[in-house]
């Protein structure tokens, strides 16, 4: 006899959840202080507040990351974003769709701009 899938009763990130036979347990996994981070997450109900806010955002000198639920969002808001952008070769468009030697150069592209060893001088890493 196999366990039966049921939701899950604990909500923690992350969460680590044994199933068993029988039955299926939930265990709450503590992650090191120097690893914990708190994101702010809200959110927008328009697409066209979203451009604003990312233009708002890059106008402020700052990096932004839109994650899109599919890959034809994500291709729909790249391309108006770059119509709107001042400088439309600093936007990056990243999904699963690309040719794996695409994704890997773009991969290490994203990495560099906002990775570990990045810096805010990168001059292109708006």
């Amino acid at each position: 006899m196999e366990a039966e899938a049921s939701p899950l009763e604990t909500h923690d990130y992350p969460l680590l959840t044994h199933c068993g036979k029988r039955e299926a347990n939930e265990y709450s996994v503590e992650t090191r202080p120097a690893v914990e981070r708190s994101v702010a997450i809200e959110w927008l109900e328009r697409e066209d507040e979203a451009i604003e806010r990312v233009l708002a955002a890059v106008k402020a000198d700052e990096c932004v990351v839109w994650v899109r639920n599919t890959v034809d969002d994500a291709i729909r808001a790249f391309q108006q974003l770059r119509e709107r952008h001042p400088e439309p070769a600093r936007c990056l468009l990243f999904h699963a769709r690309f040719a794996m030697v695409d994704r890997q150069r773009i991969e290490s592209e994203v990495i560099r701009r906002f990775g570990k060893t990045s810096t805010p001088n990168l001059g292109e890493a708006r």
